[in-house]
């Protein structure tokens, strides 16, 4: 009935400038069309995607990576090392977790893993 035309045009009495001092620009009818069929295929779609995203979360909890475990303790433990002067505790955590690094697939040196380990900070 009214598509794509303004119910209120500002020459009504209604939206005069002396009653509403702001402009006010309102449309009832939109020019976009809704297509059902294409709905229901993005929603079918996006069912199909949620599942998918579901079932790898699963599996990636399921199948924890173990470098990435190895990673996560020894920058835990690195952090809270307290240490003497010389550095001696964290040079030997950092020898000791790195070689179990290497064991698990760490392709790095040894400053490699102090770096990771946050040896600088």
């Amino acid at each position: 009935m009214f598509a794509g035309t303004n119910l209120f045009s500002l020459n009504s009495p209604a939206l005069s400038s002396e009653v509403w001092p702001v402009a006010i620009d309102v449309v009832l009818c939109s020019h976009e069309r809704v297509h059902p069929d294409r709905l229901a295929a993005a929603l079918a779609n996006l069912g199909k995607a949620i599942v998918e995203v579901e079932t790898l979360v699963a599996d990636m909890k399921t199948h924890r990576d173990p470098l990435a475990s190895q990673i996560y303790t020894a920058r835990r433990a690195y952090r809270h090392l307290n240490d003497s002067k010389s550095g001696k505790r964290h040079a030997v955590l950092a020898r000791t977790t790195w070689q179990r690094a290497c064991e698990l697939g760490f392709p790095g040196n040894l400053a490699d893993w102090e770096r990771l380990m946050g040896a600088g900070e």
